[in-house]
């Protein structure tokens, strides 16, 4: 991305992008710069351009917001996790409804109140998946973030959103890879044994899993590692080591090895338990997960007649606990390893009523509404990309009673409701705020069949 010439600028917030960005008007026009709350006015610094937008960096906030809070972590606008740090987290929390307002008006014309965003009692610490690169800094193996848009690791010793039992962890593990000579990996040289420490841990069990992501399937003195990390940190029930030799910015290879302990950790929402290896995709936020899980649910009202539908399913989540109350639940899910997941997840929880299928969701609907089968409330959770056209003409023909709609990207969940009005009516919209701090929302929105079915 190009860099500008150094250029000092004053401008006035005026709004705040989906990406977390402050919108400032300048008069070179819309600068976005990270760090700048609505209202706020401040000097900025023109850093670079991408796609035709300049992006600036704070040289001094000259009218701070009201609601402007200094931020308690120490490399907040370094390393690219955050956005709000600095920002009281109920004005967080009325930012993000605002953005889920304007988007559902801007990109899809609809004008629809939204309800107030479910946030968290204690907006920290709720990460239960800590995955972090590891470096070098003055001879001594660091672990941190890559500062975005860039390769350069921002050391870390503590994130305020992540599990602070995983720190501690990582911590020793650094301080014990100094101990035995153990090398960080090198992007650029490709030298080095470990690449990435990965922690996973759980809300309702005691139970901890440590992954070494590392070039080569062995490294010397490992035993010496797992051997004194499990003396430190006795709550660590399992550790792994995933071996990824390639050259590449994806984190796990395809071969995992059980170091200690059964390889996996569990969890539960709502009742089910699962079993998380360290390939398995998760919620992250298990609180706020049962908050959401608990209100669709309760708006889907689900009868023991009901077959629901649940495409975009991933693990089995949404549909699993559905199953409690419905007659069947047929899931759509196009991962063979999240399929897998489901099953084994089905199997444990003994719950004959539940089945996924591996495959596209939208040739999958296609062929329910050709075959005329019919669904009584469908669930769709899809990435962020959003549904397609095709998926959402299915719907329409197949016509359940309900539609929930999970949407983790407020700009395709307008364009999707625009192709499902008027054939559906928007019961209402409310986000979750799964990543307090960032600038994702998770939105859930509420349709029942009009009268316009096509």
């Amino acid at each position: 991305m190009p860099k500008l010439r150094p250029l000092t600028l004053h401008g006035e917030c005026i709004d705040v992008s989906y990406e977390g960005k402050g919108v400032l008007k300048t008069p070179k026009g819309i600068v976005f710069v990270d760090g700048v709350l609505p209202q706020e006015e401040a000097d900025i610094d023109l850093f670079y351009s991408r796609n035709g937008a300049l992006f600036g960096k704070i040289k001094k906030i000259t009218k701070p917001s009201q609601y402007r809070i200094p931020s308690e972590c120490r490399v907040f606008l370094k390393c690219g996790g955050c956005a709000f740090q600095n920002l009281l987290y109920p004005q967080e929390l009325e930012l993000k409804r605002i953005l889920v307002a304007d988007q559902l008006y801007k990109v899809g014309g609809i004008k629809q109140e939204v309800l107030l965003t479910q946030g968290m009692p204690n907006p920290r610490g709720y990460r239960n998946k800590v995955q972090l690169p590891l470096g070098k800094e003055n001879g001594h193996a660091v672990a941190g973030f890559y500062q975005e848009n860039t390769h350069r690791l921002i050391p870390m010793a503590e994130c305020l959103l992540e599990d602070r039992k995983a720190h501690s962890i990582v911590q020793d593990c650094l301080a014990l890879m100094d101990k035995y000579h153990i090398e960080p990996y090198e992007e650029d040289t490709g030298r080095g044994d470990i690449r990435h420490l990965f922690v996973r841990t759980s809300l309702h069990y005691d139970e901890t899993m440590l992954c070494l992501v590392c070039k080569n399937r062995s490294f010397h003195n490992r035993s010496d590692l797992i051997s004194e990390l499990r003396k430190k940190h006795p709550e660590i029930t399992t550790i792994v080591q995933n071996t990824n030799p390639r050259k590449t910015n994806v984190i796990l290879g395809e071969r995992t090895d059980i170091l200690f302990g059964p390889g996996s950790i569990r969890e539960s929402l709502l009742g089910i338990e699962f079993k998380i290896s360290a390939k398995s995709f998760f919620q992250t936020n298990v609180l706020m997960a049962e908050m959401l899980f608990s209100y669709v649910l309760e708006q889907a009202g689900i009868q023991e007649t009901d077959i629901v539908y649940d495409a975009y399913s991933g693990i089995g989540t949404i549909g699993l606990i559905a199953s409690k109350k419905a007659s069947f639940v047929r899931a759509v899910e196009i991962e063979a390893s999240s399929v897998k997941d489901a099953i084994r997840t089905k199997r444990r929880n003994n719950i004959p009523n539940f089945q996924i299928f591996q495959g596209d969701a939208t040739e999958d609907i296609i062929e329910n509404a050709k075959a005329g089968n019919k669904f009584d409330v469908l669930i769709m959770d899809p990435p962020r990309k959003g549904s397609t056209l095709e998926f959402l003409k299915a719907v329409k023909t197949l016509g359940p009673r309900t539609i929930i709609y999970v949407s983790c990207n407020p700009g395709t969940l307008a364009r999707d409701l625009k192709e499902l009005v008027p054939a559906y009516h928007i019961d209402s919209v409310k986000p979750f705020d799964m990543f307090p701090r960032t600038n994702h929302v998770e939105t859930v929105c509420v349709l029942s069949r009009g009268n316009q079915i096509k």
